[in-house]
This record gives C-alpha cells, sequence and structure tokens, in this order.
C-alpha cells in the first residue's frame, strides 16, 4: 500500500462476541500494516452499539492506530 492510499470498509455486527465479524477483523487487518496511521469514522456510533464500540475502540487502539472521529459526540 502507498502512502495516501486508501482502505474502505464496513463493520457490521455479530452474534457471537467471541470473535469480531468480517468486516472487523479486516479492519484490524489493515490497520496492523507498519505504513497505517488509524482509522477515520464519522462518530463512534459508526462502530456499533455502545458495548460493542467500546469494544471495538479497544482492540483498533490495541494494534498502535488512532480512532479519529470525524464529529463529536453529542452531550445532552
Amino acid at each position: 500500500m502507498r502512502s495516501g492510499d486508501e482502505v474502505r470498509g464496513r463493520v457490521t455486527g455479530s452474534r457471537r462476541p467471541s470473535r469480531p465479524p468480517p468486516g472487523v477483523t479486516g479492519l484490524l487487518d489493515a490497520l496492523a500494516r507498519p505504513d497505517v496511521y488509524g482509522v477515520i469514522a464519522p462518530a463512534l456510533s459508526h462502530l456499533g452499539p455502545k458495548h460493542l464500540a467500546a469494544e471495538r475502540t479497544r482492540l483498533i487502539e490495541a494494534t498502535g492506530a488512532r480512532l479519529l472521529l470525524a464529529r463529536h459526540p453529542c452531550i445532552a
């Protein structure tokens, strides 16, 4: 992968919490590459419901990559 290239994917839900769905696994594989800085998501909700988003955030950060959100969460 050249600098400036994009990897796009879709994160989907899974009924088996012990194993991430293929979209998350593919994202984690891409983030494990040495030339990848991080992932941009429009909002944390795009990673799934709150309990899954928290786990997926942890998995993303465990690769050493950054999770960048395009908008701030709304505080009610």
